[in-house]
């Protein structure tokens, strides 16, 4: 009689075995599909906004949309003494941007070495 009740015992247990092994593939299968939706969801919602923005812009680019007075150099009159030079005269003494006079990156952008009597000279 006891080995009635110990074959019982075992396939009690080896049920059970196989119920969590179904669970865990139940619930690895519902993470995953929850995650690929999510991932669905968050590139239409990124997309829309992405559409929204363009229309709004009318094809236009950041750059474009400010006004025009944004980069423009105002001249006052507490300015330092610095000298002003134009992009003809700074290419000309540079030799038109070459890499012979290119220094590196500041950061505002590339450095090229200019000696002052280049300048003088224009």
């Amino acid at each position: 009689m006891d080995r009635k009740y110990s074959t019982a015992a075992n396939q009690e247990q080896g049920g059970s075995k196989g119920n969590k092994k179904v669970g865990v593939i139940v619930g690895s299968i519902l993470a995953s599909l929850f995650v690929i939706c999510m991932g669905i969801y968050l590139f239409i919602r990124k997309k829309k906004k992405k559409q929204k923005r363009d229309s709004t812009n009318h094809g236009r680019s950041r750059l474009e949309q400010l006004p025009e007075d944004t980069f423009s150099i105002s001249h006052h009159e507490e300015d330092l003494d610095l000298p002003h030079y134009d992009f003809t005269a700074l290419a000309k003494a540079t030799n038109d941007f070459s890499f012979t006079h290119f220094l590196g990156e500041g950061g505002y952008g590339p450095v090229y070495r200019v000696t002052p009597s280049a300048l003088h000279e224009i």
